[in-house]
């Protein structure tokens, strides 16, 4: 063991005496400090950080209980083992409240001295785990720094690269001033203007940019082949015409008028020799975005300006679409630990309600307990779906009929929606099977007829549709992502308020909702987006204000023939009898209340907190442990640590491995691992207890 630091707090300086020999004794080359009340034994921790504290309960001043909080509160003593010794009655209670206290042995006077070095030995061993874990944390810090300033290298090339392209624009706006100083020139010989005028026309029509020259009136004298097909004017028709008459939108005209003004006189403004992004108009009155360059050009007596135009709604789209995926991958990065941390939440609200629903009959208060097992079930969904939006869904391929699909969704809509809403269903004699998940496709099918009843709030009419379609080649063209082939097309069509052209492109981001605040999540469409890609199907959308708004899914058809569907048959999973069952879960509400369910359904448990201490327990207890069920994410030693650890030990030991992450991967992956089960959190006494039904009955 080295040479541990140990210290020693009691009132009674004969035990210290007597612990200080028996100590130094067992550990030759120890260093034991003593003190005989709490403060001092406090300010002995703070100055020589020993690697266990051996604390009497019963004290003058601060009692045992309290020191062991105070020492807990420090953050350079909280990772220091405590453990009591006291000679007090050893009554469950006196060790809650130990533990409470942050205390991580419990002994008894008088003690075994071999129990004594050995908890001694096991602290030490926890604290050396804690400091080599806090050396790595510290190293990863240090990785942390060192990306950083790599990261502030590549923004520090950027901002020269930016540099670099403004000194170009800059060098443009030069060449453009050089271009007045051409147009000069040409006034002095009548044959070099003409072919001046001849190579800037055939120049001007071969850019993509449009070419506008306005006169001192603010008349077009010039406007290249670019501009035509920009702004739908042909040279003939815009020859003349005063420029905002025709390109400049309703709400610059008050400067437009303004900088002509200036212009005329000096040939200078605002505009001149600046890059800007405004809005133009084409003939056929859309507004879209441009990026203009103005120079002035003086021709004789009058001022000229020349324009150039660039088109960057193509740009403006890739801008939009940028931000919206680097959201996306925010949330994708986010939902996994958001996931684990609700689930973990609403486990005991699931579990505590099932509990307090056996012992509780009244009408009334069932009646609540309901209320709040709907709430958590509510939490538990979304949680669903903003994982199925973030990371997909990996779906298992079967064969689905969707009259089945139909029937649900008729009979839910038929008996809760308003009766205001007429329901009309539709669906071809013989339709094809689709190849997909039935729960997943059903909450695609929900979610569209739930926003179409919000849609409608005072009543129309629902159209719930399918069609077999075979798309060739072409058809299949028209939409990104889409291949040719044999799809079901279920169209859910309302005829309500409708969806604004300038929202229906972000109906699918998530958190995005047209409703009023407090009455949607924003999940609904993104989840109903992801599951239809991992469907590897698409989604169209047509709306008109006022007039309603149309979902069509294609998903993928099935050459086979789906099962027909087999009756469920309700059980109640046996009762224990006796069996000792080792739970690890590092979230005490959950370790608790999972407790209390096994040992009112007739088993045994045996508890730890984290991999370590379990995998003690396991090798005190292998004999009689029938079965394991452990946490998956926990500090030190993780669930797939510790599974890893038991297989070593026994191979056929029954396992169970609960998590609040949802991805499907983790649940192949443990299985590889010898696990018989992976129970979702957050889960209910049932889901529990078939759990371990199915475990300890593998076969």
């Amino acid at each position: 063991m080295g040479s541990p630091k140990i210290l020693a707090i009691d009132d009674n300086p004969d035990n210290l005496t007597v612990l200080k020999a028996v100590l130094t004794d067992a550990f030759s080359q120890a260093t034991v400090f003593t003190a005989l009340n709490g403060y001092e034994g406090i300010k002995l921790a703070l100055a020589e950080d020993p690697d266990v504290i051996l604390l009497d309960i019963i004290m003058p001043g601060l009692d045992g209980f309290e020191v062991c909080r105070k020492l807990k509160a420090e953050e350079r003593l909280e990772a220091i083992p405590v453990v009591f010794l006291t000679a007090l009655k050893t009554d469950p209670k006196n060790r809650i409240r130990a533990l409470e206290a942050g205390a991580e042995a419990f002994l008894s006077k008088p003690f075994d001295t071999q129990e004594l070095m050995a908890q001694i030995r096991a602290m030490a061993k926890i604290k050396k785990v804690q400091q080599l874990q806090q050396l790595e944390t510290e190293h990863l810090m240090e990785l942390v720094a060192e990306r950083t300033c790599e990261l502030e290298k590549e923004l520090s090339d950027r901002r020269d690269a930016e540099a670099k392209l403004y000194r170009a624009n800059r060098d443009l706006r030069q060449n453009q001033i050089d271009m007045e100083k051409l147009v000069q020139d040409l006034k002095r010989e009548n044959e070099a203007r003409r072919e001046s005028e001849e190579r800037f026309q055939s120049i001007s029509n071969a850019a993509q940019d449009a070419v506008i020259m306005m006169d001192e009136r603010g008349g077009i004298a010039f406007w290249n082949d670019a501009a035509v097909r920009m702004f739908g004017y042909t040279a003939t028709e815009a020859a003349g015409r005063n420029l905002h008459e025709l390109i400049v939108p309703r709400c610059y005209h008050s400067l437009h008028h303004q900088g002509m003004k200036t212009f005329q006189s000096t040939g200078r403004g605002d505009a001149i020799g600046r890059l800007m992004e405004l809005t133009a108009l084409r003939k056929e009155g859309d507004e879209f975005p441009v990026e203009l360059s103005l120079a002035s050009v003086r021709l004789g007596e009058r001022w000229h300006a020349v324009g150039i135009v660039r088109d960057i709604t193509k740009r403006k789209q890739m801008e939009d679409n940028l931000l919206r995926a680097q959201r996306v991958e925010c949330i994708g990065a986010l939902a996994g630990g958001m996931a684990h941390d609700l689930n973990n939440i609403l486990s005991p609200i699931m579990m505590a309600t099932s509990m307090l629903r056996e012992k509780i009959k009244h009408e009334v208060r069932d009646e609540l307990i309901s209320s709040i097992e709907t709430a958590a079930q509510r939490g538990a969904n979304i949680v669903g779906q903003v994982l199925t939006f973030a990371r997909g869904v990996n779906v298992p391929r079967v064969c689905v009929r969707p009259e089945l699909l139909f029937e649900e969704m008729e009979k839910i809509i038929q008996e809760t929606f308003p009766k205001s809403i007429f329901l009309t269903v539709a669906l071809p004699d013989q339709p094809w099977c689709v190849v997909g998940d039935s729960t997943q496709l059903h909450q695609v099918l929900l979610n569209l007829c739930l926003n179409a009843r919000d849609a409608m709030p005072r009543g129309g009419s629902l159209v719930l549709s399918g069609e077999n379609l075979e798309l060739d080649d072409i058809q299949a063209s028209m939409q990104a992502g889409m291949k040719a082939g044999k799809y079901v097309k279920f169209k859910v069509a309302d005829s309500g308020t409708g969806i604004e052209p300038d929202k229906i492109g972000k109906i699918f981001d998530p958190f995005f909702t047209t409703k009023a605040p407090g009455s949607g999540t924003g999940l609904g469409l993104s989840s109903v987006m992801g599951i239809i890609r991992s469907h590897d199907g698409f989604v169209t959308v047509a709306s008109r204000v006022n007039q309603g708004t149309t979902f069509e899914v294609f998903i993928p058809a099935s050459n086979e023939t789906a099962p027909a569907p087999k009756p469920s048959k309700a059980c109640s999973p046996a009762l224990g009898k006796g069996e000792l069952i080792l739970l690890i879960d590092d979230e005490l509400p959950i370790l608790k209340l999972t407790t209390s369910i096994l040992k009112r359904n007739g088993y045994s448990v045996l508890t730890a907190g984290d991999g370590v201490e379990a995998l003690a327990r396991y090798s005190e207890n292998s004999k009689e442990i029938r079965l394991v069920i452990t946490d998956l994410m926990m500090p030190g030693m993780d669930g797939a640590g510790l599974v890893a650890a038991i297989r070593q030990k026994d191979r056929r030991i029954p396992i169970i491995i609960t998590s609040g992450f949802g991805d499907a991967d983790v649940h192949d992956e443990l299985m590889g691992c010898g696990i018989h089960g992976l129970l979702r959190k957050p889960f209910n006494k049932d889901k529990l207890l078939q759990a371990i039904h199915e475990a300890t009955h593998w076969v």
